[in-house]
């Protein structure tokens, strides 16, 4: 997906949603990121604490 962002060694056999933190063999979707690589956090409503994406069904959308 765009902006996603694979870990070393990880074992990718699907595809990966934008923004995706993936690790792991298999591997496993473990977070999000931004534009930039930097792990996303997100408060009780879902909307990260940057403001700029709202998680929502394990969907990331861009606010």
């Amino acid at each position: 997906g765009e902006y996603s962002f694979i870990g070393s060694g990880a074992i990718v056999t699907k595809d990966v949603p934008d923004h995706a933190l993936v690790v792991g063999n298999p591997g496993k979707s473990i977070g999000w990121v931004n534009k930039k690589g930097h792990k996303l956090k997100f408060d009780e409503n879902g909307i990260s604490l940057c403001g700029n994406y709202k998680l929502t069904d394990g969907t990331l959308k861009k606010c």
